[in-house]
């Protein structure tokens, strides 16, 4: 193998940086000057998920399609109002509603509790058989409506309840009644409980204490985050509403601008955080390699440097960043520390054998000159066969990683030998590790790791990808939580699909069609804001609003004082059968008349609302396509007459299998389908056949390299074992321990050979030299390969601490990867090696024989 190729020019290079030592330090003062201009006044980071795939995907062009005729639906803002009850779910929300329509960050807000059209005709999207139930219990209810009237007092209340237990419920239905006593004895007995008149009077299953609504944002595109804005406004609203109201409720904020903000918000601090935990754990690290302050302090020069530079260039090149490859500064963290080490512990270890400055670095480049000049473009190259994939969070990660590699040995070559002159150790600088132990170690655990490897093969296929985009984000974030309560709601999933249509008549006949797959729960469009059954449902309200409307309008009864109406109300809960009517007794015989008397602001606090609220429900009138408001036409028709027709999923599509049957079968009868549900099946396919075309094209690219400059398939042989053991040893550990491949930590694999490769060619060419294996690993080559292993390591190893899950997984397998890496590289290859020139040597003496 002829290895002096590279040689000579990198002595070149270094020899010129030692006699220009002035050039080299204001060049690269200068080129770093630049980098931190470029990235002061350009740096952008893109959070959307959907824009690291190429636009040419079909889904892309799908969406694309959605996106241009209705611009605003993807960016809409999802609130979450949660209190203690319905009725103060409702009224919080009508407030903040009412108070974020005058704020400039909110464009147009839809929240059903507020909005009129649906306050005077909610009645009528009742299905017929509900309506009736309703009002069936509304009109039971008419005498204790009419008793209580506008402002009710405890007093009326009990002597209503009195007289309709001592009629055995002639007057209100006994199931209304039973209700009323569970929640007084709640409100009686506990200073936090509030009544909720709108459970009493409502069917079914009782209503949640939550309302979900959205609003369009005006999104500010010139700051880093364009939802800030509009967040801080929701919660600022909500904060008013909380003081002025004494409401209390929980506001929660999701949707994508927001979960984007969160996300950028989590990414941010963990790369921060990483980056600097990431620099002490390798300042650490160099301590123990060098034992020498000043050498330690070129390294991290040179890492420092390193990674500026290269942020300057990606952001020259690209101009914004994703949340893939923003990633690429904790990762030059551990690359730009390879070079520098290997070519200080060489010339510290011939130092240490009384050569002069200039003579170790010569001997240093005899040695490993061909690896050190190697390792960089093979490493670029694994880096760079991520640019043809579609996915573009991995080709920007790999244009940037691949130009920081080349960065980064160009700065260890030129920066390290201008401002550093090694001095002799006082000691041996490395105690070279007892050969017998090595030999007796080697061997078993190659053995060992060996048979790991093969055995993790069979595992592949049970390899997993998480396509879920929510699988990325912090489950602790606000807007995360907020996400998964919109989820439970089948009626607000965001999995869900859009088609087009370009009239009233191919729209209904859309929705038809898509309505028939058993995993379709229903389609919603323009028309579905225009009740069914109309006449039947307006004169069943009709019909109960002779019996109601009296009560509606009753000024009430003052009825008697407290103390008669409470002694009635006990004397006829005893006549009662009922537990919830002698439980209700028990406490009103306990309690003093004081702490009873105390009660009525929680009995009644939302009484008025909800007298007001049933006035507004008999209002109904017939409802026709004009009359539906504006802020609702906008999200389904637009100007030129586009109708948008959307699919809701049976069950939500939470599980992953749902998701996919659910798009399958949409995607069979309307291929122009998109939304948020084929979105991310899509890009996980997309992302799956990026890695593996990334890991394809690294094998075959690095492969070339490293035969076109050895020329040996013995080498390439020592080379591509190793990475292929690590690499389904990754895989094969993420199985087993729950860490599945997604959109962050998909590029493990290839950067396990891009990173890989520099490890397996230092021990390789060592031990094609030398034709021993293990004095690769026992001399100063193994220990450059252990700590730049080691840097690289604890990079990584840093973004663990981030509170984006993406990018935590992402440290978490590459952690991992490089453990194996490591693994593989000092107990695999040293015995194959050893077998292979063996072998060689065997038959080179039968030869001479």
């Amino acid at each position: 193998m002829n290895t002096t190729l590279l040689e000579g020019p990198l002595w070149r290079l270094i020899s010129f940086a030692r006699s220009n030592r002035l050039v080299v330090i204001l060049f690269w003062a200068l080129m770093t000057g630049l980098a931190v201009w470029q990235v002061a006044t350009r740096l952008a980071i893109n959070t959307d998920s959907s824009d690291m795939i190429s636009p040419d995907a079909p889904f892309r062009v799908a969406a694309s399609k959605l996106k241009a005729a209705f611009p605003d639906l993807e960016d809409q803002v999802i609130v979450v109002v949660r209190a203690a009850t319905p009725d103060e779910a409702t009224a919080f929300t009508e407030e903040l509603a009412a108070r974020l329509k005058e704020r400039e960050e909110v464009r147009a807000i839809l929240a059903p509790p507020s909005e009129p059209f649906f306050q005077e005709n909610g009645l009528l999207f009742l299905e017929v058989s509900e309506l009736e139930d309703l009002l069936a219990r509304l009109t039971n209810a008419a005498p204790l409506i009419e008793r209580l009237g506008p402002d009710p007092s405890l007093a009326t209340l009990f002597d209503a309840l009195a007289e309709a237990a001592e009629n055995d419920g002639a007057t209100t239905d006994q199931e209304t009644l039973d209700a009323l006593y569970t929640q007084l004895s709640e409100v009686l007995t506990s200073e936090d409980q509030v009544l909720s008149w709108q459970t009493l009077l409502s069917t079914g299953e009782p209503p949640e204490a939550q309302v979900l609504f959205s609003l369009d944002p005006v999104l500010d595109y010139t700051k880093l985050k364009p939802a800030k804005a509009v967040k801080d406004a929701i919660l600022a609203e909500a904060d008013a509403v909380r003081v002025q109201t004494q409401y209390v409720a929980d506001v929660l904020i999701t949707g994508e601008p927001v979960l984007r903000t969160e996300e950028l918000e989590a990414v941010s601090s963990g790369i921060g955080w990483a980056l600097g935990l990431s620099g002490i754990m390798v300042a650490i690290l160099l301590w123990f390699a060098f034992r020498s302050t000043r050498l330690v302090g070129a390294c991290l020069v040179t890492i420092a440097l390193s990674v500026v530079l290269t942020a300057g260039v990606a952001v020259a090149i690209f101009g914004q960043l994703n949340l893939i490859s923003v990633a690429f500064a904790v990762l030059m963290v551990g690359l730009g520390a390879d070079f520098s080490i290997h070519l200080l512990v060489h010339i510290r270890h011939e130092r240490a054998r009384g050569l002069s400055d200039r003579a170790a670095a010569y001997r240093t480049v005899r040695m490993i000159g061909t690896a050190l000049a190697l390792t960089a473009p093979t490493t670029a190259l694994a880096f760079f066969s991520f640019a043809p994939t579609e996915f573009i969070g991995m080709n920007q990660l790999g244009v940037i990683a691949g130009l920081g590699v080349l960065i980064a040995f160009l700065v260890a070559m030129t920066l390290i030998p201008a401002v550093v002159r090694v001095p002799a150790p006082e000691t041996p600088a490395v105690s070279r590790a007892p050969s017998g132990l090595l030999r007796i170690i080697v061997w078993p655990v190659g053995t060992v790791v060996a048979l790991l490897g093969v055995a993790s093969l069979f595992l592949l296929p049970k390899a997993r990808f998480d396509a879920d985009p929510m699988a990325l984000r912090a489950k602790s974030a606000p807007s995360v939580i907020a996400f998964d309560i919109v989820v439970e709601d089948e009626k607000a999933t965001p999995y869900r699909l859009n088609v087009l249509a370009r009239s009233e008549e191919e729209l209904r006949e859309r929705a038809a069609i898509l309505e028939q797959p058993a995993s379709v729960d229903s389609t919603r469009h323009l028309f579905s804001f225009v009740p069914e059954d109309q006449d039947l449902k307006l004169s069943l309200i009709d019909a109960a609003s002779v019996g109601l409307s009296f009560a509606l309008i009753s000024g009430g009864d003052l009825g008697p004082d407290l103390e008669p109406a409470l002694a009635r109300l006990q004397m006829a809960l005893r006549q009662e059968e009922s537990e919830a009517a002698a439980r209700l007794g028990v406490i009103l015989d306990g309690l003093s008349l004081e702490a009873i008397r105390a009660s009525a602001p929680r009995v009644f606090k939302f009484w008025p609302r909800q007298r007001e609220a049933l006035s507004r429900q008999f209002r109904a009138s017939y409802v026709s396509v004009e009359d539906i408001p504006e802020v609702i036409r906008d999200r389904y028709v637009t100007e030129d007459g586009i109708y948008r027709l959307e699919i809701l999923p049976k069950g939500g599509a939470v599980e992953l299998e749902d998701r996919r049957r659910f798009v399958n079968d949409v995607l069979a009868l309307a291929p122009d389908a998109a939304g948020s549900a084929r979105t991310a099946l899509a890009a996980g396919d997309v992302i799956g056949r990026s890695m593996v075309q990334a890991s394809l094209t690294a094998a075959v690219l690095v492969s070339l390299l490293v035969l076109l400059v050895t020329r040996s398939v013995t080498v390439l042989f020592l080379l591509l074992v190793p990475l292929v053991l690590a690499g389904s040893l990754t895989t094969a550990t993420g199985t087993l321990f729950g860490l599945p491949y997604n959109f962050a930590n998909v590029l493990v694999l290839p950067l396990i050979i891009g990173i890989g490769i520099d490890s397996g060619i230092h021990l390789a060419f060592r031990a094609a030299k030398t034709g021993d294996a293990l004095a690769a690993v026992q001399g100063p080559t193994g220990r450059a390969v252990l700590f730049s292993a080691l840097t690289t390591i604890a990079s990584f190893g840093s973004l663990v601490v981030s509170d984006h899950r993406g990018t935590a997984s992402m440290g978490a397998l590459l952690t991992v990867g490089m453990l194996w890496v490591l693994a593989t590289m000092l107990f695999v290859l040293p015995p194959l090696a050893q077998l292979l020139y063996g072998r060689r040597r065997a038959a080179l003496r039968e030869q001479i024989a």
